[in-house]
């Protein structure tokens, strides 16, 4: 029994380590997800509510969900949890328009 108390511990403290190494990875992960949300991104929300984002405030978010009926929901900003698809283009890299030019560009081939 004295041996096993030693061992039960070390797997507890392992085991709080992982937990608590997971949580972090995921708030890092929420947190580059609301600073990539922009106005037009079709987002989902907690609950399920899926809408294109309207109005963007400090804490709240203005979703319109259906523009027939013109139906638009005010949610708190933490509660989008993915973004369907997003309006704002990313922008190229140096090495990306490099890649894609020198791809586009036709070889010589010598002639004798």
């Amino acid at each position: 029994m004295g041996s096993l108390f030693p061992i039960l511990i070390f797997m507890m403290a392992g085991i709080l380590i992982m937990t608590s190494l997971s949580g972090r990875k995921e708030r890092k992960k929420h947190a580059a997800l609301m600073a990539g949300i922009g106005k037009k991104d079709k987002v989902r929300a907690a609950g399920g509510i899926i809408g294109t984002i309207i109005e963007i405030k400090n804490d709240e978010v203005l979703i319109e969900t259906d523009k027939a009926s013109n139906t638009r929901i005010r949610v708190a900003r933490g509660s989008i949890t993915t973004i369907i698809s997003s309006k704002s283009k990313p922008e190229k890299t140096n090495d990306e328009s490099q890649s894609s030019e020198s791809a586009e560009t036709p070889e010589l081939v010598e002639s004798k």
